[in-house]
């Protein structure tokens, strides 16, 4: 670990870097990963940009898959999706919609790299209905934030 301290435990900005190669930059409180941050896993080349809580992805994040190219944008709790997110597929597929304990859950849109969009409820990561939007639809960059 290399940053700041306070009575003896990591606290406030720092790096931390696991002997497999993983590093955390980020925030720290009380010992533990809290704050805005960036963890980056050596052997499978994923990511996570954004919000952290007792050591777990939580809030506003970006998660990247480093062999695949998909990107997730949206909320996080406990290291999984959760809340309002939004999946890029490397094929131009995007789904943007509510989560659930990382599956899919509730109401969304799946677009298709030709501007068709399709109105989509999920439940427990199941779809249970469809329609089709004959209107293409234009994806707005989304700008990591938080809410």
């Amino acid at each position: 670990y290399c940053g700041s301290f306070k009575r003896g435990l990591s606290h406030g900005t720092g790096t931390y870097t696991w002997q497999n190669g993983d590093t955390y930059t980020g925030e720290f409180r009380d010992g533990r990963i809290a704050g805005k941050g960036k963890c980056a896993w050596a052997e499978t080349g994923n990511s996570y940009e954004g919000a952290w809580k007792d050591d777990q992805q939580s809030g506003w994040g970006e998660y990247s898959w480093g062999q695949s190219g998909n990107r997730y944008v949206g909320m996080w709790r406990m290291d999984k999706r959760h809340g309002h997110g939004t999946m890029i597929w490397v094929s131009g597929n995007h789904y943007s919609g509510k989560w659930k304990e990382d599956k899919r859950d509730g109401p969304g849109w799946h677009i298709c790299p030709d501007g068709r969009k399709f109105k989509i409820i999920f439940e427990k990561a199941n779809p249970k209905a469809e329609s089709l939007s004959s209107k293409p639809y234009t994806l707005k960059p989304m700008i990591l934030q938080p809410w």
